[in-house]
């Protein structure tokens, strides 16, 4: 179970690094279109503000 995590754990963070363009720690407004997208999600203007408002509330996770 542990191997599994630690696997889990880099190819997540790997994902993450793939999509924070700007290398500063953050998935951006513009990055976040395209990180969803490779999940399999196709979200609109609107749902990107629903998600950020959701899961940013302090407005210190996602910049732009």
């Amino acid at each position: 179970m542990y191997d599994r995590r630690v696997y889990l754990s880099i190819v997540l963070f790997d994902c993450f690094k793939s999509y924070d363009k700007s290398g500063d720690g953050v998935i951006d407004r513009d990055e976040l279109p395209d990180a969803l997208r490779f999940a399999g999600i196709n979200p609109s203007k609107e749902d990107i503000e629903c998600i950020i408002k959701l899961f940013d509330s302090n407005g210190m996770i996602i910049k732009g």
